[in-house]
Parts: C-alpha cells; sequence; structure tokens
C-alpha cells in the first residue's frame, strides 16, 4: 500500500514490542486482580468474623459497607441499612440520639468521633456501644469517606458499673463502719465486743470511763472475767448468762480498776456477721437515788405515824408535866412526896424528850431559831454528857468560828446523840473527837447529788470504835433502825433519824465514814449565818390578874392550862370550842386568848379570824403539839403574838402570856 518493505518491518517490530507490552500489562494487571482479589477475601473474613461492627459510608449519603456484625448487634439486616442508611438512628436511646446526631455533623466536616451511646433493639433488650468514624482522603488531601468501628460495650459496661457500685458499696460500707466505730466510741453508753477466743475487739469511751480499763489491759489479761468479778461465786453467777444474745439487759454487780463495784445493765446482740455486741447502762447513781427515795418515803410515813404519835403524847403529857410543879405548893419543903414528885417530873421530862425526837423525826417540831455559835454549844453539851472512865473526850475548835442560825435544843440533841453512839461504839475504851472548822464547800459531799456553795461551819464527831458494817451503813438513817440486841439497853432507833432531819431542817448536810476496826466519823455542815440578827431574851416567871380565855377541845388541856395561868394570878375561863369561844366573846371582853390550833370544828386560825370581826384588837397566844404549819403562819398574820408548844409547861406559859399582854396596844 505504498509502503516500503523497511517501513512495514519497522511497523510490524513496534507492533510486536505493543503486544509484548500488553502481555506483561495484562500479566500485571492479572496478578493485581488477583492480589485484590485475595485483599479483598481476606478484608471479607476478616469483617465478617470480627465482633466489631465495620463501617464506610459517605457521609450523609450512602453506606457503602457494614459487617454482618450488624446484624448480630443492631438486631436489623445489613440490607435494611443499605436500603435506608439513617434507619439505625431509630435504634439510638432517645436520650443519646442528639449526641450521636452531633457526632455525625462533625464525620461530615471530616472531624474525628468517638461515642458512647445505647441502642435498642427489637426485642427491647437495650446495648451500649462504642462507635468511632475516621475520615478517608485521597493523595490530594480530598475528604471522601468516613470509615469506622461500632463496638458493643454492654458487658463491659455493666462490669464497669459493678465495679463503680461495689466501690460505691465498698465505701458506704467503710462509711458505715466509721460512723458506727465513731458512734460506739462516743455513746453515752458502754459498749464492748469480745471474740470467741475472749480478746476484746471493741471498747468505747463509756466503758473506759465506768470501769477504767483501756483495751490494751483488758487483752493483756490472762483471765479477762476475773477482772470485772474478781468473785469466784459472782463470776460463775455471770458466766451463766454473760454470754446469751437475746437482747435482754441484766442486772451485773462489775468491779472497776480502782476496786469499788458499779451496778450495771448489761444485753448482748448478735450481728449478722456473728459479731457480738454487748452494751451496758451504769445504773449504780439512779439505784442510789431509788434507795435514797425508798429511805425518804420511810422516812416520811415513820415521821408521820410518829409525828401524830407525838401530838398525841404532847396531850397527855401536859398534866405529867405540869402538877408537879403545882402539888408542891400543898408541901412543906421537907415533905417525903417532894421526892416522889421530883421522880415523877424527871419521868415527864424524859418522856417529853422521846417525844421530842419523834417530832424531831417526823419533821413536826418547833424550832425557837437563834444566832449559834457551836463552840460554845458543845461546851456546854458535853458537860452534861456522862462518859466512860476509860474512854477519852477530845475537844479541837477552830478560832473565830463563824455563827450559825438554828434552835438550840434541837442542835444539842444531835450532839448528845452522836456522841452517846460514839461512846457504845467504843466498847469501855477508846478515844471521841468532836472537831469544829469554817470551811467552804464547792463540790458535791458522798449522799448527796449536789451541795449549795458557800460558807459552812463542820462538826466532826469521830470515835475510835468498832466501825460499821458497810451492809448497813445505808441503813443507818433509818428510823428505828438499830443494832443493839434484845438483851441489851436496847435504844428505840430513833437517834440518827433525828440527826438526820435536824440536820436536813438546818439547810444543812451529813456525811458519814466508817471503817471496820478503825472508827466513824460523822461530819455535819451548817450554812453561816450572816448579817442575822436575832435576839433571844430570858423572861421571868410573872403573872398578873388579867383576863384570858383558853380554847381547846381536850378537857385535860384546858384544865391544865387553866391551873397554871390561874396559880399565876389570872382570872381565866375556858371554852371547849371555837365556836363557843366566839359566841362567848361576844358578850365577856378578854384580855388574851389562848388558842389551841387543831380541834374538831373550826380551828384556832378560823376561831381567831372570827373573833377579831368581833373585836378587831384582840390578842392572842397559839398552842400547838406541831411545828408551824401554814394554819399557824396565818395567826400569826392575823396578830397573834407567840405560838407555845406543847406539853406546856409554867415557866414558857408565864414567859409567853406576860410578854403578850405587857405589848403595845395592838393596833
Amino acid at each position: 500500500q505504498g509502503k516500503s518493505k523497511e517501513q512495514l518491518i519497522s511497523e510490524l517490530a513496534s507492533l510486536r514490542g505493543k503486544i509484548t507490552e500488553l502481555n506483561k500489562s495484562e500479566h500485571r494487571l492479572k496478578r493485581r486482580l488477583k492480589y485484590l482479589s485475595e485483599t479483598e477475601e481476606r478484608f471479607r473474613l476478616m469483617t465478617e468474623n470480627i465482633h466489631e461492627v465495620f463501617w464506610i459510608a459517605e457521609p450523609g449519603k450512602h453506606i457503602h459497607y457494614i459487617s454482618p456484625a450488624y446484624e448480630k448487634i443492631w438486631g436489623h439486616s445489613c440490607e435494611s441499612l443499605y436500603a435506608r442508611p439513617k434507619s439505625f438512628l431509630k435504634a439510638i436511646h432517645p436520650e443519646d440520639r442528639g449526641r450521636v446526631l452531633a457526632a455525625l455533623r462533625k464525620q461530615i466536616k471530616g472531624e474525628q468521633t468517638s461515642e458512647e451511646y445505647r441502642i435498642v433493639r427489637p426485642d427491647g433488650s437495650t446495648r451500649w456501644i462504642w462507635d468511632r468514624g475516621f475520615p478517608i482522603r485521597d493523595n490530594t488531601g480530598k475528604f471522601s469517606y468516613v470509615t469506622g468501628i461500632a463496638e458493643d460495650i454492654t458487658e463491659r459496661k455493666q462490669a464497669a458499673q459493678n465495679i463503680t457500685a461495689r466501690k460505691g458499696a465498698e465505701e458506704k460500707l467503710q462509711q458505715s463502719e466509721e460512723q458506727f466505730r465513731t458512734i460506739c466510741e462516743n455513746a453515752p453508753v458502754m459498749i464492748d465486743s469480745f471474740d470467741q477466743e475472749g480478746k476484746c475487739l471493741l471498747w468505747n469511751k463509756e466503758c473506759k470511763k465506768t470501769l477504767g480499763w483501756t483495751k490494751e489491759e483488758i487483752n493483756a489479761c490472762d483471765d479477762r472475767l476475773a477482772l470485772f468479778y474478781p468473785d469466784p461465786n459472782v463470776r460463775n453467777q455471770a458466766a451463766k448468762t454473760i454470754k446469751i444474745t437475746d437482747g435482754t439487759f441484766r442486772e451485773y454487780c462489775v468491779s472497776t480498776k480502782d476496786g469499788s463495784t458499779r451496778i450495771q445493765l448489761w444485753a448482748n446482740f448478735l450481728l449478722p456477721n456473728g459479731t457480738v455486741i454487748s452494751v451496758g447502762h451504769d445504773i449504780t447513781e439512779r439505784k442510789r437515788l431509788e434507795n435514797d427515795l425508798s429511805r425518804a418515803q420511810r422516812l416520811e410515813t415513820a415521821g408521820r405515824v410518829a409525828g401524830q404519835i407525838a401530838h398525841d403524847f404532847n396531850n397527855l403529857l401536859s398534866p405529867l408535866a405540869a402538877y408537879p410543879i403545882l402539888l408542891r405548893d400543898y408541901f412543906s419543903e421537907d415533905h417525903s412526896a417532894l421526892k416522889i414528885l421530883a421522880e415523877m417530873e424527871y419521868a415527864a421530862n424524859k418522856v417529853a424528850e422521846i417525844n421530842q425526837q419523834l417530832l424531831a423525826l417526823g419533821r413536826r417540831g418547833y424550832y425557837e431559831m437563834e444566832l449559834i455559835n457551836l463552840n460554845e454549844l458543845i461546851q456546854e453539851t458535853v458537860v452534861s454528857q456522862k462518859i466512860v472512865h476509860e474512854c477519852t473526850l477530845r475537844e479541837t475548835f477552830a478560832k473565830d468560828l463563824f455563827l450559825i442560825k438554828g434552835g438550840g435544843a434541837q442542835l444539842s440533841r444531835i450532839l448528845n446523840n452522836l456522841i452517846a453512839n460514839a461512846g457504845e461504839a467504843l466498847q469501855g475504851s477508846g478515844t471521841i473527837s468532836v472537831v469544829t472548822e469554817n470551811i467552804y464547800l464547792d463540790k458535791p459531799l458522798k449522799g448527796y447529788k449536789t451541795v449549795k456553795v458557800g460558807e459552812y461551819v463542820m462538826l466532826k464527831v469521830s470515835d475510835t470504835g468498832t466501825g460499821i458494817k458497810p451492809e448497813i451503813l445505808d441503813k443507818i438513817f433509818d428510823p428505828f433502825f438499830t443494832t443493839k440486841k434484845m438483851d441489851k439497853n436496847r435504844g428505840s432507833g430513833l437517834g440518827l433519824s433525828v440527826v438526820h432531819g435536824i440536820v436536813e431542817d438546818h439547810k444543812g448536810y451529813i456525811a458519814v465514814k466508817s471503817t471496820l476496826g478503825e472508827g466513824t466519823i460523822f461530819s455535819l455542815y451548817f450554812p453561816v449565818a450572816r448579817d442575822e440578827k436575832i435576839v433571844k431574851t430570858v423572861e421571868k416567871e410573872k403573872g398578873g390578874n388579867e383576863k384570858i380565855l383558853v380554847v381547846d377541845d381536850d378537857p385535860m388541856q384546858r384544865k391544865v392550862a387553866t391551873k397554871l395561868l390561874k396559880r399565876l394570878g389570872y382570872r381565866v375561863h375556858s371554852a371547849p370550842n371555837g365556836e363557843q369561844a366566839v359566841t362567848y366573846l361576844k358578850k365577856h371582853r378578854q384580855e388574851l386568848l389562848l388558842l389551841d390550833m387543831v380541834m374538831d370544828g373550826i380551828d384556832g386560825t378560823e376561831t381567831y379570824r372570827q373573833i377579831l370581826e368581833i373585836q378587831p384588837k384582840q390578842k392572842a397566844i397559839i398552842l400547838s403539839g406541831y411545828a408551824k404549819s401554814h394554819r399557824v403562819e396565818e395567826a400569826l398574820r392575823l396578830g397573834a403574838g407567840a405560838l407555845v408548844m406543847k406539853p406546856i409547861t409554867l415557866k414558857a406559859l408565864a414567859s409567853a402570856v406576860r410578854r403578850e399582854l405587857d405589848k403595845t396596844q395592838k393596833s
């Protein structure tokens, strides 16, 4: 075709070279296709056998690839996702969907994302997904696709939640245990715990405070139970119930580190973990208060009975105490009957003394209050005391002793009773000491929860006698309690009861300390009387001829009072009750009334009130076998001049009557 042979040969050679090159290219293509096929197979095998979802997508448009794990995790087919690329969003938990959409917007911008969210499968179960997206760029850096891995992390999440929950539970348990330890340590009750071998595991502050021992000291002891119950018999008895875990409180007498014994209630509680916790309350003080209350009730009951008996005795004693004086007028000074009268008078005075003890016990005696120097009173009282020759009485008086306000007769009675008791405790020989001292009290005394802070005069009476047994020390102030045998000169059992009552009536305190074989010490504390001015006058027996009306519902009392007043020269009339006295005074004026306080019908106060309506300036004196009751106080406020205590004596009656009659006319 117009080409030379050389041209044809050259073109053929060129064609042959191109064929060769094509063959080589085909061979390379086949190898590359084989490699791609093998790579694709490996990719397929990898993506189809991994548990995670592998995906490739064109952001906001198509899903190019989703691995089969999608069907297992989401519960939907891959075809459905290819058909509807955004359908996977419907499975996302509503609370997490907003975060996932925000992540998709970042992917469209070519940003890498990592998000954890929940999906709800068709069966209603919820799974946690960790989805990470990575942008794919070509050699020019152009962003084309996003690939990612979505991993089911439900089990990991649950494990983490379990760990968190367990950690939280452990923290709460730790906090609870710390709170329990804090509560136990600072609780106002005793709390302890011992293991099966007897080792102390818990011993709170209240245990240490009440019992004295530390946990270390308890664990260092071999026989720990013996610490609390040194007496074998008590220990054996306690061992029977000390391990019962029924939560019932039982009473135990527990020894403390200092050797004292405390009364306590203990209960054991079994905790779910097998630990035994013991809770204890110390009721020693409560028991003491209960005993004090019981004793106070016994004293009140005995005092009420004794006071009533004493009142009746007073009425009976009046003629016995008064008539011997009147009978002396009928005999010459050398008459033998005078000796009999003296014995009668002595016996009456002794009965009157016992009666005063009863009144003091009943807190119904009358105290004529005055300023008293205890040193002087002791010296006057000791003179009349009978001390056995082999016994020594020592007196130690404080200089410049403060004065106290009190009833001299009652304070003398205290001294007589205490010194008499001390003498009996010596059993023939020994020393009795009487000491006075000015002191300042600012702390409670034994037997008293509180004392009024201030200055006191202390009277201490001690002996070197036999001492008082500990088991009866709390009973010595009980009325009618005595340790004397029936075959000896048995006492009334009123001595120390009266002492206790008189001390309390003087707003004082009494403490006792006794050691067997060494002796006993009674310490009495009386408030100091400052800025008190009480003048005590001595009256002579003087009479007169004024008209006096005696008003008493007891015939014997009227008769005794009438005879004594007539002996003093007065003109006397009597009335058996208040009503008749009021009627009598309407027609007969009297210079003075002698009114019994307790009478049938209207009492002395009401009688006086009605008489004052008739005679507004009427003078009167009150008679009573009791102390100043509110009715007596009312009569004194109405204008009655004095209170005379029964049994009436010539001296007391003469003094009170003359003093009242000599007063300026009642306004």
